[in-house]
């Protein structure tokens, strides 16, 4: 893709319209009957190649555990979106640049067709919550340009920690980054 924004969904702060999530929502966590779903989620929002891509998916669905997390969210039998959590430590994170260890949102995505109806809000919700019974803080770090999920995320309580960073493996197409942290003493698990 060339066009970074193509990536984003359309930034509209002022749009009147509340987004009401499907009535049948489920999150769960993933497995590897998922990955067909997870591939085409994926390659829909970025393209690629889709076998590289289902055995990436392959290896995280398997890494799954304790330092990492990855939620599928479903609605009429059909998985619309997901989102993944992964804690780095000091060593993991070599090569990168004021960074520090903890727990990380790495990233949700979801349909085009089923965006702004609140799925990305409940699986970033559900992965804090998943990490708060872990840690008592988390990271996340976005393009400059993706204001849609920077406004979602301060809505969640995170906040600019630096644009003076670099995570390994990690370059922002088109803009900079930023490196978000929040607080998570208050969130409450709901499973």
């Amino acid at each position: 893709m060339n066009d970074a924004s193509a990536l984003f969904a359309r930034y509209e702060p002022s749009r009147k319209t509340i987004a009401v999530r499907p009535d049948d929502l489920t999150v769960r966590e993933a497995d590897v009957d998922d990955i067909e779903s997870l591939a085409a989620l994926t390659f829909e929002r970025s393209g690629g190649d889709l076998g590289r891509i289902r055995e990436n998916l392959s290896r995280e669905i398997s890494g799954s555990g304790e330092l990492h997390l990855m939620l599928v969210a479903e609605t009429a039998g059909r998985i619309i979106g997901f989102g993944r959590a992964r804690f780095f430590t000091s060593s993991s994170l070599t090569g990168g640049r004021n960074v520090p260890e903890g727990w990380y949102l790495m990233g949700v995505i979801v349909s085009s067709r089923f965006r702004r109806l609140g799925v990305a809000s409940e699986l970033t919700e559900r992965r804090l919550q998943w990490i708060a019974e872990r840690a008592d803080e988390a990271y996340y770090f976005a393009n400059a340009m993706n204001r849609p999920t920077i406004d979602l995320h301060e809505k969640l309580g995170f906040r600019e920690l630096t644009r003076d960073f670099s995570f390994p493996g990690v370059g922002f197409t088109g803009g900079k980054g930023i490196l978000f942290r929040t607080e998570l003493k208050n969130m409450k698990s709901v499973s």
